[in-house]
């Protein structure tokens, strides 16, 4: 967490994430899916997404649940059930780490700071 952030302001971590499709979709299908993700910068490609999103408002695990409520599947090979683990594990760590508590504030050992 950055120290020189003022009290208050919500904290933005940026994310763009590549999102291939188990098949090819047709440019207006990929369209829809745009609007679908209506809180994301998206490009449309025929064999996937790209996905840019604050994760203060969303993160990968509620994208891929948007995706499959428009039924599109995403890969499905063991490396990329395996990417997307690890990023919903990162995200996750990253998520918890800025809602922590600044380097100011009392924890765990620490006094408060006067």
């Amino acid at each position: 967490m950055n120290d020189s952030k003022e009290a208050g302001k919500q904290a933005t971590a940026l994310k763009t994430r590549r999102l291939a499709f188990e098949q090819a979709v047709t440019l207006e299908e990929a369209e829809s899916l745009i609007a679908t993700l209506e809180s994301a910068d998206v490009s449309a490609k025929v064999i996937g997404l790209e996905v840019s999103y604050d994760l203060a408002m969303t993160d990968l695990e509620g994208i891929e649940k948007l995706l499959q409520t428009a039924n599109v599947r995403l890969g499905m090979g063991p490396m990329a059930r395996l990417r997307r683990a690890w990023l919903h594990y990162a995200e996750e760590s990253e998520i918890s780490n800025l809602n922590a508590p600044s380097k100011n504030a009392a924890c765990c050992n620490r006094p408060p700071v006067k």
